[in-house]
């Protein structure tokens, strides 16, 4: 293979390739999220491209609080605070419920008796 064949070889190759960023998503958990509505993501997000090696996500949860006390009083403990995560390309907001700051409940689950705001 003469050189100019090697680097039409080469040019040809760096045009197909697909150029794969690694992408930064943050899952937002907060007092009573849904278990399953920010577990899922963040199980789906952080396996993919672990067969071809490609990982094209870092996940991280993200919290106004270190420690974040989930539906049925399981405790998570978040990855960031809000003022210290690194800047997401994605962000999940799952669902759930929580209180404002003076105590009322808001969410989106019917047995809490309040809808979606």
């Amino acid at each position: 293979m003469t050189a100019v064949a090697a680097a039409k070889d080469i040019s040809y190759r760096a045009d197909t390739q697909q150029i794969m960023m690694t992408r930064n998503v943050a899952i937002l958990i907060f007092n009573d999220v849904e278990v399953l509505d920010f577990a899922g993501p963040f199980e789906v997000f952080s396996v993919t491209g672990k067969r071809d090696g490609s990982n094209p996500f870092n996940v991280c949860t993200v919290a106004e609080s270190a420690t974040i006390l989930a539906r049925n009083a399981l405790t998570i403990n978040a990855h960031y605070m809000l003022h210290d995560c690194p800047p997401p390309d994605i962000l999940v907001v799952p669902g759930g419920g929580g209180y404002r700051a003076d105590g009322t409940p808001y969410g989106t689950r019917t047995e809490s008796g309040h809808c979606l705001e």
